[in-house]
């Protein structure tokens, strides 16, 4: 009713045009009585009276003393404080010639931080008059935060918990969020979730403004319902939250999360490969794997030589060389997918037999009976310059020779005086010494006939 309206009897009409469509029954008016109120009272409503710490209350005020100044009080922490807020003029609101005010501007009562929380009486006056109402105090607005899991694997799932995102007039729900990855980095590849495919979940808080979900990461791939543009990669990222255009009257807001980990997933099955085959230079070692999981797990090989890498050796087979003699010999296979961590399994070693080294012996065709012959003994061994002693027994007798690495396997020896004329068997061995000894094993003797005359 208009303010200026008398008490008495009154009736509503609709009218259109110069057709009075329909009149109400009478009802009565009565004088204004000297209130205060919210206006969510208007038409037989419910008044507000929820209020938070450092939030205000809309209020209207009728009938107090005309052209007087309305003031606030209320009892916190245990002193009269008197309160402050929208419209006032000093410390209060100046009421009009009808003693109102707030019915026809906007008026509101700030309560302070430190507003006890529960049932706050707060007395309006205007030094003759007064009018208590009793508010209901609340926590301070939560400010909108959001925390994410530490670690989360591509294509997992991430644990996400938010606070704060209250929608201001919603009945049901709280914010619409909208959440991006790296600020929009990461698109959709369709329009399922949002039309901006840069929106890649979108999330409904509850109406105190809190939420837990686990939201589906990309999944590394470029294709499928999880897949992205880019595809999505191992590494650091943050998650931006947003609202204020998925809902209608909600806070425009932007909160960018904590950066968390995404680490490559892990291959489900990946065993350690097995070797076969005669372990003797010369011949070929064969690499065997069962099958990776998941599926399409790319396998390289790399044999190794007492743990080192083997040179152009990254087959399933291998042949021994003469560099593997006396050596542990394995081999390791690395599966590898997209998405997926690189892993290595290593076979256990083998150990391949030493190369049994041989001798060659050259002997004069005749040699004068007391005069020395000279003879020429040539080692083969596992490596080219083959460090050891080669022994030569004739007539009963033995005679030593040290075998250098400069000597390159060959060494000349000078056989005892033999007094007398006949044909006599000169043995030869090589015993191999120093690093020779540890890929060459010891010849077998060898015998060649000396003519003495």
């Amino acid at each position: 009713m208009p303010r200026t309206a008398a008490p008495g009897q009154y009736r509503v009409r609709v009218v259109s045009g110069s057709v009075v469509r329909v009149t109400s029954p009478a009802f009565s008016v009565a004088a204004a009585t000297t209130r205060v109120y919210n206006p969510g009272d208007h038409a037989g409503g419910t008044e507000d009276l929820l209020v938070q710490q450092r939030g205000s209350w809309t209020f209207r005020a009728t009938a107090f003393a005309p052209n007087g100044t309305l003031r606030a009080t209320a009892v916190i922490g245990g002193k009269t404080v008197t309160l402050g807020g929208i419209g006032q003029v000093g410390d209060g609101w100046k009421l009009d010639a009808k003693g109102d005010v707030g019915l026809t501007d906007y008026v509101r009562l700030t309560l302070p931080a430190d507003a006890p929380i529960g049932q706050l009486k707060v007395a309006f006056t205007d030094g003759s008059k007064s009018v208590t109402r009793t508010l209901a105090v609340e926590g301070a607005a939560v400010a909108a935060s959001v925390q994410v899991g530490a670690t989360v694997e591509i294509g997992g799932t991430i644990r996400i918990t938010g606070k704060g995102f209250v929608h201001p007039t919603h009945a049901t729900q709280g914010s619409r969020i909208a959440v991006k990855i790296d600020d929009g980095a990461y698109s959709r590849l369709d329009d399922k979730v949002h039309s901006n495919r840069t929106v890649w979940y979108v999330i409904d808080a509850k109406k105190d403004g809190t939420f837990e979900v686990d939201m589906p990461l990309p999944d590394g791939t470029k294709s499928g319902p999880n897949g992205s543009d880019p595809a999505f990669a191992a590494g650091t990222h943050a998650l931006r939250f947003l609202t204020g255009s998925l809902l209608a009257g909600d806070t425009s807001r932007t909160v960018k999360s904590t950066d968390f980990t995404v680490m490559k997933k892990n291959l489900t099955s990946t065993p350690t490969p097995t070797i076969s085959g005669t372990k003797k230079v010369g011949k070929t070692l064969k690499a065997t794997v069962k099958t990776w999981q998941p599926t399409k797990v790319t396998v390289k090989y790399q044999w190794l030589r007492d743990g080192k890498a083997i040179s152009k050796a990254t087959t399933s087979s291998y042949k021994l060389t003469k560099a593997d003699a006396g050596k542990k010999v394995s081999v390791k296979v690395t599966g590898s997918k997209s998405g997926y961590t690189t892993v290595s399994k290593t076979s256990k070693t083998v150990t391949v037999a030493k190369v049994v080294s041989t001798v060659k012996v050259t002997v004069p065709k005749s040699v004068k009976k007391g005069t020395q012959a000279t003879i020429k003994v040539t080692v083969s061994a596992a490596t080219s310059k083959p460090t050891g002693k080669v022994t030569v027994t004739v007539n009963g007798k033995k005679v030593a020779k040290t075998v250098k690495a400069s000597a390159k396997g060959k060494v000349s020896i000078k056989l005892p005086k033999i007094s007398k004329a006949g044909s006599y068997k000169v043995k030869a061995s090589f015993a191999p010494s120093g690093s020779t000894a540890k890929s060459t094993a010891k010849s077998t003797t060898v015998t060649k006939t000396l003519k003495v005359t």
